[in-house]
């Protein structure tokens, strides 16, 4: 069985961790011993199980948490005489019994070590390979395939802004246009309701009167043939009627009363002949004529 785990890697540090059935290899600790231990913990690993680090080389990314884990877990440390020379400030703090350095080994020894690190070595290759197949071969994510929507902002042009404020001004004066024809109508509609109305008061009052006109226009024998002569005899005391004047005949006055545009409140000689109008006078003697002739009077 061989395990491996890629701890760190990169600019930052470096830092891989090896596994077999009965040794457990740090290769190169180029991180902090604090953060070597949180890698670690990620794994289940317990620092305290691990047999050896092998260093590849002097780099400060493969040695910077090289003394402090070695001397706080008390793991022996392999690597070549110069790479040992070229980090005295990591190895003087290693205990000598953890110095290993492998070109001074002989024997099986030296040779187990030397294989551990050729086979770390190409296992960290193989990695690399595989990686790189994979990475090549994982077919593009979803959103890297799908064509995703260009939304694009169309600026109008100098054209089409003046066109569609020249359209939206027709509209807007169209509306106002049916606002005002609308409003001219409603208009018309009322003034024409409220002349109907009028007219309606009027012919109803008119209706009232045996003459309607005795007060507007001069009156002919005509307007007078089709009356009685009671007619007549009311149609000269509308005249005065019309004025407010008031009657000694309690049928005239009875009748009056019952007039609903008669208000009379001028006694019979209170009342001037100057009140009445010239047409009305003229009317009056009209119908004084006509009685006359009639043999009323």
């Amino acid at each position: 069985m061989l395990n491996f785990c890629s701890l760190y890697s990169g600019s930052s540090g470096n830092s891989l961790f090896v596994e077999t059935e009965n040794t457990k290899v740090l290769v190169d600790v180029g991180l902090s011993c604090k953060k070597i231990e949180e890698a670690l913990s990620t794994i289940e690993k317990d620092p305290n199980s691990i047999d050896a680090i092998l260093i590849t080389h002097e780099h400060s990314d493969h040695i910077k948490g090289l003394s402090t884990i070695s001397h706080k877990f008390d793991i022996p440390v392999f690597a070549t005489r110069e790479t040992f020379d070229a980090m005295p400030t990591q190895t003087e703090k290693i205990s000598n019994k953890n110095k290993n350095e492998t070109e001074k080994k002989s024997g099986s020894g030296a040779m187990v070590y030397l294989l551990i690190g050729a086979a770390v070595l190409i296992i960290i290759l193989i990695a690399i390979i595989v990686l790189l197949f994979i990475k090549g071969n994982q077919p593009a994510k979803q959103d890297d395939i799908t064509d995703k929507p260009v939304v694009t902002t169309e600026q109008p042009t100098e054209t089409e802004t003046s066109t569609e404020q020249t359209d939206r001004k027709d509209v807007t004066g169209q509306q106002e246009a049916s606002e005002k024809t609308s409003e001219v109508i409603n208009k018309e509609d009322t003034t024409g309701n409220e002349d109907m109305g009028t007219d309606g008061a009027v012919g109803e009052e008119d209706a009232e009167y045996i003459l309607p006109e005795s007060a507007s226009r001069l009156l002919t024998e005509a307007d007078l043939a089709n009356l009685t002569q009671e007619d007549l005899r009311i149609a000269r005391n509308e005249i005065y009627a019309r004025h407010g004047r008031k009657f000694l005949d309690e049928g005239l006055q009875e009748y009056f009363n019952g007039k609903s545009w008669y208000n009379g409140t001028i006694e019979p000689d209170d009342f001037k002949e100057d009140m009445l109008s010239e047409i009305e006078r003229t009317n009056e003697d009209t119908i004084v004529n006509y009685e006359t002739k009639m043999g009323y009077r």
